[in-house]
């Protein structure tokens, strides 16, 4: 790979978009000393995840801030990339302030490493990142919504039991279907399913 040690692995741990959006965000704003206004990355970095609602497209893990991003405020995004992918990526980035406008950039060093060809290469590597990640949690995100249907069934089912059986039959199926339900319930559980008291069962 062409890029500098320094870059080759930035997106090696990652949980959500954040750092690779970033580093997209900042090489379309960056000046010829690699530096760029706050608010153009913000706004650049808040736009990749509304196109993205817009074409109806995985925006990020449902936990995550950005998943609702049309309540994503300018603040409110300005302050998760502080918060969040800046702090992450320390090591090659810098955050300055002139005249009470506040910058973010590449480190000098860093920088003047990166010349056309490596910026290309940056970019090109945040790019496949950001699919592989988002192919990861589109996958989780189908499996995680096939378990949620279970989950709904089950309980549907167990109420059907409950309205059609006699009581004494009942009594004989009681402790092996709580048992049933209550071990896929909690193998769910620990998927972040969630309880069945906070979920509308099917009629």
């Amino acid at each position: 790979m062409i890029l500098p040690q320094e870059l080759q692995s930035i997106f090696r741990h990652k949980q959500v978009s954040y750092k690779m959006v970033l580093i997209l965000a900042l090489l379309e704003s960056v000046d010829e000393n690699g530096q760029a206004l706050l608010d153009q990355v913000t706004d650049r970095f808040r736009a990749f995840y509304l196109k993205r609602a817009s074409d109806e497209k995985t925006v990020e893990a449902p936990d995550k801030a950005v998943f609702h991003v049309e309540s994503l405020t300018i603040d409110k995004a300005k302050s998760l990339i502080l918060d969040a992918p800046y702090q992450a990526l320390k090591s090659i980035l810098i955050k300055t302030t002139t005249e009470g406008r506040i910058y973010l950039g590449f480190k000098r060093d860093i920088w003047e490493k990166l010349d056309n060809e490596k910026r290309v290469a940056l970019r090109k590597l945040a790019e496949d990142e950001l699919q592989k990640y988002y192919a990861a949690i589109s996958s989780f995100s189908l499996r995680f919504a096939l378990h949620k249907i279970r989950c709904i069934i089950l309980i549907h089912r167990h109420q059907l039991w409950i309205n059609w059986y006699p009581i004494p039959v009942l009594m004989c199926i009681r402790s092996s279907m709580k048992t049933r339900i209550m071990s896929s319930l909690s193998t769910l559980r620990n998927r972040d399913c969630p309880s069945p008291l906070s979920m509308t069962i099917p009629r």
